[in-house]
């Protein structure tokens, strides 16, 4: 009796030979010299992008912090609204 290939067109794709291939191409693309150079200046505190990324980590904590008190029935819905067009409008900015 003959094996049936079952798939797309009888056509299929042995799964550990593509793993291999997958992982392989991620480890050459984080072995750059851009990554290196990227982790270097974080663990160094010489990331320029720090100060911005720490920006915009607060502002979403507070808009986090801001719908808990709507949540809570801390804030009325105007000044959850207005309140948030404003922290929003800062995390654009810094985007």
């Amino acid at each position: 009796m003959k094996n049936k290939i079952r798939g797309c067109g009888g056509t299929r794709i042995v799964m550990q030979p593509l793993e291999d291939y997958i992982a392989e191409q991620v480890f050459v693309r984080l072995d750059s010299p851009a990554l290196r150079k990227a982790i270097a200046a974080q663990e160094s505190g010489d990331d320029p992008t720090a100060e911005l990324r720490n920006k915009i980590l607060d502002g979403e904590r507070k808009l986090k912090d801001l719908a808990y008190e709507k949540d809570d029935g801390l804030i009325s819905d105007q000044k959850h609204r207005n309140r948030r067009a404003r922290l929003t409008d800062r995390l654009e900015a810094n985007a």
